[in-house]
């Protein structure tokens, strides 16, 4: 299989990690101990503060980036890379600014799983062969 095959499966798996890491949070969580059930209910019926209006309206666009950096990573823009490395970055930045969390063992994979994805697309988009096709921005067919 060469680097772009390789680069393209690598960019699809993240997304499908993604969307099932999603998935699991919101269908999982009745799998879990009523004591971390009864502290997310607590969290959720609190009231809304500026810090989680602040998390929100930052959360949001950066999940629209993401999908914009993922369209440029699969579609070679010139830009991609660095665009996926910024949202990635921002990710990582946020989740820290939430706070505690609470997640099942499968979120909690699939969430891990996606970031060794991402650093290895980011080392495929910067560092192998496939960074010349960013450089040349060389439009390929789907």
């Amino acid at each position: 299989m060469n680097q772009v095959r390789i680069f393209r499966v690598l960019v699809a798996a993240q997304i499908g990690l993604v969307v099932l890491a999603i998935a699991a949070s919101v269908r999982l969580e009745k799998t879990l101990p009523e004591a971390l059930r009864a502290y997310l209910r607590a969290q959720q019926d609190a009231p809304l503060t500026s810090k989680d209006a602040v998390l929100a309206a930052a959360g949001i666009p950066l999940l629209a980036a993401m999908v914009v950096a993922w369209i440029a990573l699969l579609r070679f823009w010139r830009i991609g890379p660095w665009f996926y490395l910024a949202t990635t970055v921002a990710g990582i930045v946020l989740a820290l600014a939430t706070g505690p969390s609470v997640t099942t063992a499968i979120e909690t994979t699939l969430d891990t799983t996606s970031s060794l994805i991402a650093g290895a697309i980011i080392a495929m988009a910067f560092f192998s062969d496939v960074a010349a096709r960013f450089r040349a921005n060389i439009m390929t067919p789907p």
